[in-house]
Protein backbone atom coordinates (compact mmCIF):
# COMPACT_ATOMS: atom_id res chain seq x y z
CA UNK A 1 0.00 0.00 0.00
CA UNK A 2 1.53 3.45 -1.07
CA UNK A 3 0.99 5.65 1.69
CA UNK A 4 1.44 9.61 1.50
CA UNK A 5 1.89 11.09 4.89
CA UNK A 6 2.36 14.08 6.85
CA UNK A 7 4.14 12.89 10.49
CA UNK A 8 3.33 15.96 12.30
CA UNK A 9 -0.75 15.96 13.50
CA UNK A 10 -1.84 19.48 14.42
CA UNK A 11 -4.29 19.39 17.88
CA UNK A 12 -7.04 21.68 16.83
CA UNK A 13 -11.01 21.51 17.26
CA UNK A 14 -13.12 20.34 13.90
CA UNK A 15 -12.68 23.36 11.69
CA UNK A 16 -15.69 24.07 8.76
CA UNK A 17 -13.24 23.40 6.26
CA UNK A 18 -10.68 21.19 4.64
CA UNK A 19 -6.82 21.97 5.23
CA UNK A 20 -4.10 20.20 2.99
CA UNK A 21 -0.47 21.08 1.66
CA UNK A 22 0.61 21.53 -1.43
CA UNK A 23 2.94 18.45 -1.36
CA UNK A 24 -1.18 16.80 -1.11
CA UNK A 25 -2.18 18.68 -4.27
CA UNK A 26 1.15 17.42 -5.85
CA UNK A 27 0.27 13.83 -5.02
CA UNK A 28 -3.24 14.20 -6.14
CA UNK A 29 -1.60 14.92 -9.64
CA UNK A 30 0.60 12.38 -9.74
CA UNK A 31 -2.29 9.65 -8.72
CA UNK A 32 -4.73 10.83 -11.05
CA UNK A 33 -1.85 11.48 -14.39
CA UNK A 34 -1.34 7.62 -13.37
CA UNK A 35 -4.30 6.56 -14.22
CA UNK A 36 -5.73 8.63 -16.42
CA UNK A 37 -8.77 8.82 -18.19
CA UNK A 38 -10.31 6.90 -14.89
CA UNK A 39 -11.22 7.78 -11.93
CA UNK A 40 -8.66 7.85 -8.86
CA UNK A 41 -10.34 7.39 -5.46
CA UNK A 42 -8.91 6.99 -1.75
CA UNK A 43 -8.97 8.39 1.99
CA UNK A 44 -7.55 11.60 3.21
CA UNK A 45 -6.57 11.11 7.14
CA UNK A 46 -5.78 13.89 9.33
CA UNK A 47 -6.67 15.41 12.52
CA UNK A 48 -9.16 18.40 13.28
CA UNK A 49 -9.42 18.96 9.46
CA UNK A 50 -5.85 19.29 8.87
CA UNK A 51 -4.63 16.22 6.65
CA UNK A 52 -1.82 14.84 7.40
CA UNK A 53 -2.34 11.18 5.59
CA UNK A 54 -3.19 10.96 1.53
CA UNK A 55 -4.02 6.36 1.31
CA UNK A 56 -5.24 5.92 -2.58
CA UNK A 57 -7.62 3.17 -3.03
CA UNK A 58 -7.72 1.40 -6.24
CA UNK A 59 -10.47 1.56 -8.37
CA UNK A 60 -12.55 -1.72 -9.25
CA UNK A 61 -15.21 0.17 -10.86
CA UNK A 62 -16.79 -2.04 -13.55
CA UNK A 63 -16.03 1.55 -15.79
CA UNK A 64 -13.53 2.83 -14.35
CA UNK A 65 -13.80 6.02 -16.61
CA UNK A 66 -17.02 6.96 -15.32
CA UNK A 67 -17.11 5.61 -11.78
CA UNK A 68 -15.20 4.58 -8.80
CA UNK A 69 -15.59 1.66 -6.68
CA UNK A 70 -12.72 1.21 -3.70
CA UNK A 71 -11.85 -1.68 -3.39
CA UNK A 72 -13.01 -3.69 0.11
CA UNK A 73 -10.04 -5.09 1.20
CA UNK A 74 -7.52 -2.34 1.07
CA UNK A 75 -10.57 0.51 2.28
CA UNK A 76 -10.99 -2.39 5.04
CA UNK A 77 -7.02 -1.59 5.83
CA UNK A 78 -6.99 2.09 5.62
CA UNK A 79 -9.34 2.35 7.78
CA UNK A 80 -7.91 -0.06 10.35
CA UNK A 81 -4.62 1.91 9.76
CA UNK A 82 -6.38 5.53 10.77
CA UNK A 83 -7.72 3.97 13.61
CA UNK A 84 -4.10 2.47 15.00
CA UNK A 85 -2.87 6.04 14.01
CA UNK A 86 -5.29 8.16 15.50
CA UNK A 87 -6.65 9.80 12.92
CA UNK A 88 -9.63 10.87 11.86
CA UNK A 89 -11.24 9.67 8.10
CA UNK A 90 -11.66 13.01 7.15
CA UNK A 91 -12.52 12.82 3.53
CA UNK A 92 -12.78 10.29 0.62
CA UNK A 93 -11.47 11.96 -2.50
CA UNK A 94 -12.30 10.86 -5.91
CA UNK A 95 -11.42 12.22 -9.45
CA UNK A 96 -13.78 13.14 -12.56
CA UNK A 97 -12.60 12.34 -16.05
CA UNK A 98 -10.27 14.95 -17.28
CA UNK A 99 -12.69 18.14 -18.12
CA UNK A 100 -15.61 16.85 -16.12
CA UNK A 101 -18.02 18.43 -13.77
CA UNK A 102 -16.90 19.72 -11.05
CA UNK A 103 -20.50 18.57 -9.32
CA UNK A 104 -20.93 15.57 -7.46
CA UNK A 105 -23.04 12.80 -9.08
CA UNK A 106 -26.43 11.85 -7.76
CA UNK A 107 -24.45 8.31 -7.65
CA UNK A 108 -22.05 9.81 -5.97
CA UNK A 109 -24.06 11.26 -3.14
CA UNK A 110 -26.20 8.47 -2.80
CA UNK A 111 -23.30 6.22 -2.02
CA UNK A 112 -22.09 8.77 0.55
CA UNK A 113 -22.09 6.88 3.94
CA UNK A 114 -20.22 8.44 6.44
CA UNK A 115 -22.43 11.93 6.94
CA UNK A 116 -18.86 12.68 9.57
CA UNK A 117 -16.97 12.44 6.42
CA UNK A 118 -15.89 15.07 3.68
CA UNK A 119 -16.26 13.96 -0.08
CA UNK A 120 -13.37 15.71 -1.74
CA UNK A 121 -13.88 16.02 -5.49
CA UNK A 122 -10.64 16.73 -7.93
CA UNK A 123 -11.30 17.17 -11.86
CA UNK A 124 -8.26 17.35 -13.53
CA UNK A 125 -7.50 19.04 -16.73
CA UNK A 126 -6.68 16.99 -19.87
CA UNK A 127 -3.03 17.59 -19.26
CA UNK A 128 -3.17 16.00 -15.51
CA UNK A 129 -3.48 19.56 -14.01
CA UNK A 130 -6.07 20.04 -11.46
CA UNK A 131 -8.94 22.63 -13.42
CA UNK A 132 -11.53 21.91 -10.17
CA UNK A 133 -11.26 20.91 -6.20
CA UNK A 134 -14.28 21.49 -4.28
CA UNK A 135 -15.02 19.15 -0.71
CA UNK A 136 -18.70 18.20 0.55
CA UNK A 137 -20.59 17.39 3.27
CA UNK A 138 -22.96 14.63 2.53
CA UNK A 139 -26.06 14.11 4.39
CA UNK A 140 -28.43 12.33 3.36
CA UNK A 141 -29.31 14.49 0.56
CA UNK A 142 -28.36 17.65 2.13
CA UNK A 143 -25.36 18.42 0.41
CA UNK A 144 -23.03 21.82 1.33
CA UNK A 145 -19.63 22.75 0.33
CA UNK A 146 -17.00 23.09 2.71
CA UNK A 147 -14.02 25.67 2.46
CA UNK A 148 -10.39 24.28 1.41
CA UNK A 149 -7.19 26.06 2.80
CA UNK A 150 -4.38 24.80 1.03
CA UNK A 151 -1.12 26.00 2.27
CA UNK A 152 2.75 25.42 1.59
Amino acid sequence: MVVMCDLLQYLMPLQPELRLSTRHLDFFVGHICSAMPFEVCGFLGGVGGEVTCVFPVPNIAPEPACGFFMEPQTQWNVMRVLSELGLDMLAIYHSHPPCGSNELSSIDIANACYPEVLSLLIVPTASGKIAHLRAFSIDGLRVSEVSIVVWS
